[in-house]
Formats: C-alpha cells, sequence, structure tokens
C-alpha cells in the first residue's frame, strides 16, 4: 500500500522542498508488512537529494525523522531498512544527486504522519526545518 503524499501549505509541506541550496523530494512512500509483530508496518520513504549549489554538501539518513500527530518524534535517529535501498549518509558534489529509502515501524492505526528533515542532528521535535504530510 503506498501512502498520498498531502501538500497542505498550512503546515509547511510539499512533495518537493529546497533548503539551503539542495533539494529533498519524496519520490515514493509504502507502508510494508512487518512479519515480527502484527501490530506494525514499516513505512518507507524514498526521498531523492538534489545539489544545486555550487559546492560540496554532506546528507544523512539521520536528518529524517517521522512524527506523529502530537508532534512526537516516533523515529528519529533510528530509521531503518534492510533491503538495499538505503540512505545512508556521505558528500554530493554540486549537480549531482542521490537516492535512498528511509523507513520505520509505525503502529498500523497510525495516521497523519510527518516525515521531517533536520539541519541538525541533536535538534528538538519542533525545530525541523521542513516537513511533509503523509495522508494515509
Amino acid at each position: 500500500m503506498e501512502y498520498n503524499i498531502n501538500i497542505n501549505k498550512e503546515n509547511d509541506t510539499n512533495i518537493s522542498n529546497k533548503f539551503n541550496d539542495v533539494e529533498y523530494k519524496i519520490t515514493k512512500v509504502e507502508k510494508l508488512p512487518y512479519d515480527l509483530d502484527e501490530d506494525y508496518d514499516q513505512l518507507k520513504v524514498t526521498i531523492k537529494i538534489s545539489n544545486t549549489s555550487k559546492s560540496t554538501v554532506k546528507y544523512n539518513d539521520f536528518n529524517f525523522s517521522i512524527a506523529n500527530k502530537n508532534n512526537e518524534d516516533i523515529a528519529k535517529n533510528g530509521l531503518f531498512i534492510d533491503d538495499g535501498t538505503y540512505l545512508d549518509s556521505g558528500s554530493l558534489d554540486p549537480g549531482k544527486s542521490v537516492e535512498g529509502a528511509v523507513s520505520c515501524l509505525i503502529k498500523k492505526d497510525a495516521k497523519d504522519l510527518r516525515i521531517r528533515y533536520y539541519e541538525n542532528l541533536l535538534s528538538k521535535a519542533n525545530e525541523y526545518a521542513f516537513q511533509w504530510a503523509i495522508d494515509n
């Protein structure tokens, strides 16, 4: 099952966001079964990062989190995936792009989720740079 991206300007959400001359774009969102616990599913979000600046930039999967409707990060600095599509971290030269997935476990009945980008890995839940709302 795929999530529909809910474009909601009121909550500063969009499919593609540009931040510090780097474009972040969600290319796919999936809800996958989690075989080890029937109360959970795996949320898999594929993100493309494009460096439109004139200098090399660093990227890191730990900059992304999943938050719930109560504004609580339910998977910050702990996103995982094990199918070879993991985003990981690295450096991105000007004009180059990288695409990969971040993932976490969510309760089957989880609603009104947010995918957030944090510029600083030590940021608090309300200090994100931008977010996307996902409608499930």
